[in-house]
């Protein structure tokens, strides 16, 4: 998808997992310590209220970051470099019948290319 803006691509995923931490931080002592409750004085939580809530924090991070995935999923495609590889690599079956048909429409995308080209080059 960006073959001309490789760093580009490459700093908007470091961003997004730098900034990960800072914001999951917050979003967990929202919800597991919401009265902001000091650790005891060996540095652990010992209160049930607390302790209690850790399971269930699992379950919803595990929903949201699900959902994301699910949504990234339904908005996957194919970048244009890669289809139009495929279609330079398909190979025809081997079949008589369909070879023909597979040459003849071969022939004419390679003829509707070179037409393409000749009016490009003639501009």
């Amino acid at each position: 998808w960006f073959p001309n803006n490789k760093g580009l691509a490459a700093g908007i995923v470091s961003s997004g997992m730098a900034s990960t931490p800072v914001l999951m931080n917050n979003l967990h002592t929202f919800f597991m310590n919401p009265n902001n409750l000091q650790p005891d004085a060996d540095g652990y939580f010992n209160d049930s209220g607390i302790l209690d809530r850790v399971p269930t924090l699992f379950l919803i991070i595990g929903a949201i970051q699900g959902g994301i995935l699910l949504i990234g999923l339904l908005l996957y495609e194919q970048s244009p470099s890669e289809i139009t590889e495929e279609k330079k690599n398909k190979k025809c079956p081997a079949s008589a019948q369909i070879e023909l048909d597979c040459e003849y429409k071969t022939f004419q995308e390679d003829s509707s290319m070179m037409s393409e080209e000749s009016s490009t080059n003639q501009k």
